[in-house]
């Protein structure tokens, strides 16, 4: 099925403090989300979801690499309650739409970007073992680099038209220039509302 690509506008600082907090009303604030939830349903080895949650919200220092799923899962789950899920249209998939992207933002409109390097950084550690073994990616754009991803995309203007006439005559250009104009609100959005961009794929 391969790896798709979401993100959240969230609090970084909330949500980094939360990481060793003790907050035993957290904990149980965060298992009831449906991230969790869903993600609790997950066959996941050594440590299951409220295991994970409760050890990086204690503080506990993660060093197993065979466990990193469910952290990275508890974590994303943290995230998702902290923060406010940015949609897109179209599902981001690796390596595809991700590819579609970078394509014609280089031959369209004369950007060079790479959409993995950019937005799945993995700048999200947070002392957590890497979760790319268990094809878990993760990226934050704080304010800085969200400031350097509008300017390099603000001459840019897809209109509603546009993307209509590309539906009759290419899809995967109609699906990258949305997606390129989603993304350009989500950095707006999180900039105007002093939040991070955090994204995962998975």
């Amino acid at each position: 099925m391969g790896s798709y690509l979401f993100s959240y506008a969230v609090n970084y600082e909330r949500l980094k403090s939360a990481c060793g907090s003790k907050e035993e009303t957290l904990i149980l604030e965060i298992q009831k989300s449906p991230r969790f939830e869903r993600y609790s349903r997950k066959e996941l080895p050594v440590l299951n979801m409220q295991q994970a949650l409760k050890q990086i919200i204690d503080g506990y220092q993660p060093k197993d690499w065979e466990a990193a799923a469910s952290f990275w899962y508890a974590f994303i789950a943290m995230a998702d309650y902290f923060g406010e899920r940015l949609q897109f249209n179209h599902e981001i998939k690796l390596h595809y739409e991700t590819d579609l992207i970078d394509r014609y933002l280089k031959e369209d409109f004369q950007v060079e970007f790479n959409s993995l390097r950019t937005l799945l950084n993995g700048k999200l550690s947070n002392d957590l073992p890497p979760g790319s073994q268990d094809g878990i990616y993760n990226g934050v754009l704080k304010e800085d680099e969200l400031l350097n991803l509008r300017n390099k995309l603000e001459h840019i203007s897809i209109t509603d038209e546009r993307l209509k006439e590309l539906e009759d005559e290419d899809f995967e250009k109609e699906m990258a220039y949305d997606c390129i104009r989603q993304l350009q609100k989500h950095v707006n959005y999180c900039l105007a509302n002093n939040l991070s961009l955090v994204v995962f794929a998975h």
